[in-house]
Formats: C-alpha cells, structure tokens, sequence
C-alpha cells in the first residue's frame, strides 16, 4: 500500500470516530457538538476534527512510509488510535531519556536464586533410585 492510500484511510478513520461521537451526543442530547447554549458554534468544532484527521493522517504516513501498513483495515484502525499513539509516544519519555531508571537493571540473576542447588536432572534421579542387581553372578540370558 503507498503512503498516500494510507493516508486517506487513516483520515477515514479518524472521521469514523468523529461520526460515531457526533451520533452518540445527538442521541443523547438531541443535540449536535457545535451547537452551544442553541447557537451554532461550528468553527472550534471544526478545527478539533482537523486536528483529528491531522493526527490520523501523520499517523499513517509514518507506518506506511516504513511498510507496516499493510492494508486498508491496518490504516483505518491507525486511523482511529491516532491521538491515543500519540499520547502514549509523549508518555513513554518526556524528557527524551529512556524511561526505566539505569540503576535499577537487574545484572545478574537475585541473591535468593543464586545461591541454591539446582535439582538434579530426571535421568540423574532416575539412575539414583536404580537398585542394583539382585543376582550379580549370573549373565544377562538368565544361566
């Protein structure tokens, strides 16, 4: 798929969830999202579904310029997670260090385990309980 598909079913997406909001608002309140205190306030509206699809679109460029989209179906939903990608790319590091403390990697294995035994192998065990033969004088044909 080229970046540019992509791009429009990920904007798809993104209008798909504005649809669907749009509809829950409207049959909850019987009202639709631009309108405010019965005055048509559409432009704030506007912008906010832009930014959306902005989202959306810059979303899917990305994995589809890298080939990780590899369908309509992959876009649309990239299309759809966009602003939560995004928020969770901002969270992973903010300060643009990684996120785990350096200082609190594991180097080897804990105190508890490192200084137990490991148990002995199935056929060890098994080679222990062995009994010894019965009759060591006679040969393995019985005589």
């Amino acid at each position: 798929m080229m970046w540019w598909q992509a791009c429009l079913w990920g904007a798809l997406g993104a209008g798909l969830v504005e649809a669907g909001e749009m509809w829950q608002l409207h049959r909850t309140q019987e009202r639709f999202p631009w309108v405010k205190d019965g005055k048509p306030q559409i432009k704030p509206y506007l912008f906010a579904v832009f930014l959306r699809c902005f989202m959306a679109i810059g979303i899917t460029a990305v994995y589809g310029v890298s080939g990780q989209v590899a369908g309509p179906l992959a876009a649309v939903t990239l299309g759809i997670a966009a602003p939560i990608i995004i928020q969770q790319i901002a969270d992973s590091s903010p300060s643009g260090q990684p996120s785990i403390d350096p200082a609190a990697t594991i180097t080897g294995p804990p105190e508890h385990i490192a200084d137990t035994d490991p148990e002995p192998a199935a056929d060890e065990q098994a080679a222990q309980q062995t009994p010894p033969p019965s009759n060591p004088g006679r040969s393995h044909d019985g005589r």
